[in-house]
């Protein structure tokens, strides 16, 4: 999957914007900031006047005086709640005071009754709603944010460098820029695009209980939360909570720029949890894209406790992804975990070719890899990687090629690294190729020599395991020839398979996730007890459930 091999083009891309970003057609109408008093509240609404003095009593009017006002950290600047505002404005050191303070923040918020909503003005590769660029302590929250232009690109552009940026409780739709430009709700970057230059490092970042999104699911709106830096300089990261939902794309689109609802490049320490993603990807045609969540270049990511589901195309010609999670290329020491993906295009989770090592544990999977043959429910692509826990379902079904579809398929180009395993996984999986294969495991033309498979379930219509060039057909002839030590056919006593559904809001909590309960074991079910021990599992099963147990699959529970 290359998404974000659009990292070189967008760096191009910001090339340009800064070799024009003094010119005044590319930048917010800026005037000589009015300092105000120390820690000062503003204040705007539609009836007030950019002549009052900002106050709740006097308000002023618009989005360029606030743009023309000089703010002191701690300072409030609020918008009367169901007032619409108009334009695009820029929050830097021109007139944050001394760049701001991540201690104590400045606050950009609705007051009075109801939800201040800004519409967007702006045209232009990088010009965004609001720019916060290059400061310190800024919280923007209780806002909604409209991209009224039809070529307006971005609502909210965090450019490095900074500390302690946070978007919460807001709605960002409507940002579909042209073919070729970036786009997307909410944007990070640790370099700069227009308003700050170079790279520049950004620290303690947090976007949650947001709402992201297109009107349709066709909109062409392309990423809920996108982004990019230099060498891994976006530290300390939080998206959790956020519902990302209809982010169509372009048709045709490039396909480095293709739609994704969560993004992570360039982090070294980010964590994904509590997300709800879907309807991604539906007018992209190509490779390159789509997902609903992933990391590429990155280290130390966690994603969990996140739904993922249609990320698929409307009109199916070639390409590949529409994955549900991803660990992309250049991605080290990160986990999936406790993560439902069920309808996606492509595969539920996916791991592109890098370094390691990386983890996909006690994730539910369920009818995966509808469209793009990615050959593999779980796509495991060479690197260093172990892969337990995880229940997946595919119900009856022909995929219509030749090639056999598989629970776990192991990828394409390269060797997997010696301590790569595949244990304890659960694949109650029917769907077959056109010649009525069914396989367990099975490999593209990658080295799966190094990878131990121990104490995995199949349900019994399973007829193919390939680790090399050695095919087998039947589970004893697989151990037979040194693998799958342990691991059984059977049905595996679901409590009702194909019938997890959607979760929805259940999945914006805080607590272990009740959804799908269909994925749960009853009660002389042949896997429970089945498995094996895995050294620093991390102690939980998707339910909430100690692993002490040793069952396979992702409920861990005593039935």
């Amino acid at each position: 999957m290359r998404i974000i091999p659009a990292l070189s083009l967008l760096l191009g891309l910001v090339s340009a914007a800064l070799a024009q970003h003094f010119q005044p057609s590319d930048s917010p109408e800026v005037t000589v900031p009015v300092t105000s008093p120390a820690g000062m509240n503003s204040f705007f609404a539609a009836n007030g006047n950019d002549s009052n003095p900002c106050t709740q009593a006097a308000p002023c009017q618009t989005l360029p005086k606030a743009q023309s006002l000089s703010y002191q950290p701690g300072a409030t600047i609020n918008f009367n709640g169901g007032d619409n505002f108009t334009g695009c404005w820029a929050l830097t050191p021109t007139n944050v005071s001394g760049g701001g303070s991540a201690s104590n923040p400045i606050v950009v918020q609705s007051y009075g009754t109801g939800v201040a909503t800004w519409t967007s003005n702006c045209t232009g590769d990088f010009f965004p709603l609001l720019d916060i660029a290059g400061v310190n302590g800024i919280t923007v929250q209780n806002l909604r944010l409209v991209g009224g232009n039809p070529a307006a690109n971005i609502g909210i552009l965090i450019e490095g460098p900074g500390d302690t940026i946070a978007v919460q409780n807001t709605e960002i739709t409507g940002f579909a820029g042209p073919d070729g430009q970036a786009s997307s709700e909410i944007m990070v970057l640790g370099a700069g695009a227009r308003l700050s230059s170079g790279c520049g490092a950004l620290n303690h970042v947090t976007i949650m209980n947001n709402v992201l999104h297109g009107a349709t699911p066709t909109s062409h709106d392309r990423n809920g939360v996108y982004g990019y830096g230099c060498d891994r300089n976006i530290t300390n990261v939080v998206y959790s909570n956020n519902h990302v939902y209809n982010m169509g794309g372009i048709a045709p689109t490039n396909g480095a720029l293709s739609p994704n609802g969560i993004a992570f490049t360039s982090v070294a320490g980010g964590l994904a949890e509590h997300n709800l993603v879907h309807n991604i990807g539906a007018n992209n045609a190509t490779c390159g894209g789509p997902t609903g969540i992933i990391a590429y270049e990155s280290d130390s990511i966690t994603i969990r406790f996140n739904e993922a589901y249609n990320v698929m195309p409307v009109n199916f010609t070639a390409g590949c992804d529409w994955v549900g999670f991803d660990l992309d290329g250049g991605v080290t020491n990160s986990i999936v975990e406790y993560n439902y993906g069920h309808n996606n295009g492509g595969a539920c989770l996916l791991n592109f070719p890098n370094a390691g090592p990386n983890i996909f544990r006690y994730n539910v999977c369920e009818n995966n890899d509808l469209v793009t043959g990615s050959r593999g429910q779980i796509a495991i692509n060479p690197s260093l990687v172990q892969v337990y826990g995880n229940t997946i379902y595919a119900p009856p079904g022909s995929n219509g090629s030749g090639e056999p579809p598989a629970c776990i398929f192991l990828g394409y180009n390269g060797s997997f690294a010696t301590g790569s395993f595949i244990e304890n996984n659960l694949c109650d999986f029917h769907r077959t190729s056109q010649f009525n294969i069914s396989a367990g495991i099975s490999i593209g033309n990658s080295d799966a020599s190094a990878v131990t498979a121990k104490n995995n379930l199949y349900s019994s219509n399973v007829n193919y395991w390939q680790f090399n060039a050695t095919v087998t057909t039947t589970l004893a002839a697989t151990q037979a020839a040194g693998k799958e030590q342990g691991s059984i056919e059977a049905d595996p006593l679901l409590a009702a398979p194909g019938t997890g559904a959607t979760c929805g809001n259940a999945v914006l909590t805080t607590g272990p996730q009740p959804c799908p309960s269909a994925y749960r074991l009853q009660h002389g079910s042949p896997a429970l007890g089945a498995g094996i021990s895995v050294n620093n599992d991390g102690g939980r099963d998707y339910y909430g459930n100690a692993t002490t147990l040793h069952n396979i699959g992702a409920d861990q529970g005593a039935h």
